[in-house]
């Protein structure tokens, strides 16, 4: 888990807590976990960002690409120094030959005296869980986290006449509840901000499907 005082859980305490109360309801634990990064996006807690340092990427054919959950670049250097010239497109960083001050010319010209061309950086990202590489949760969102996916597995039911227009009401009604609970800095951020969170979150979210079996 992130190493700052703020505290926080995983998405499996959301599908074990969905399990214990709904024992017939089945689900693939990777919805719930994109679920979940959608209801944090949908908060929008800047207070829960992290600040990391010195985080070492490899250079290959002049492009080194960037961490999941980078928000907000603050440094690149290469041995001690700051790299004065790369491009960002958000997704990697790209160096030309006027990128590496005289101090890394050396090891840039040679890396093969390293065996490994790396760059440090030091950034403002979104807190991931170090066992699983997700995002975390911050405690406090997981009321609206689980009433989030709530509403997600029960939607195919309501839209078959299944579950109640009231039924239905109530659940939206207790995932509003909780996100207005949950808010505390949304209202000083960006739309382009709040757009930038919730494509990374998307993008931290595993692709590969848990089998159904884990949690029903």
């Amino acid at each position: 888990m992130p190493t700052n005082t703020t505290k926080y859980i995983t998405a499996e305490q959301i599908m074990a807590k969905i399990a214990r109360d709904y024992k017939g309801l089945e689900f693939e634990p990777a919805d719930i976990v994109e679920w979940c990064a959608e209801a944090e996006a949908n908060i929008g807690e800047f207070e829960s960002m992290q600040r990391y340092e010195n985080m070492p990427v490899e250079i290959i054919n002049s492009i080194a690409l960037l961490p999941c959950n980078v928000f907000r670049l603050l440094q690149v250097r290469m041995q001690g120094q700051p790299v004065p010239n790369y491009e960002n497109n958000g997704t990697y960083l790209s160096f030309g030959r006027n990128s590496f001050t005289n101090a890394t010319s050396q090891q840039a010209a040679s890396p093969s005296l390293t065996g490994r061309l790396l760059v440090y950086l030091d950034y403002i990202g979104i807190p991931i869980d170090e066992e699983t590489n997700m995002p975390a949760i911050m405690d406090g969102h997981q009321e609206a986290c689980y009433w989030y996916c709530l509403t997600k597995l029960l939607l195919e039911k309501y839209m078959t006449n299944q579950i109640d227009h009231t039924r239905w009401q109530f659940l939206n009604d207790r995932y509003g509840h909780y996100v207005q609970k949950a808010k505390s800095s949304m209202r000083f951020t960006s739309r382009d901000d709040m757009d930038k969170i919730m494509m990374i979150m998307y993008n931290m979210v595993p692709k590969v499907k848990m089998p159904r079996s884990n949690f029903k």
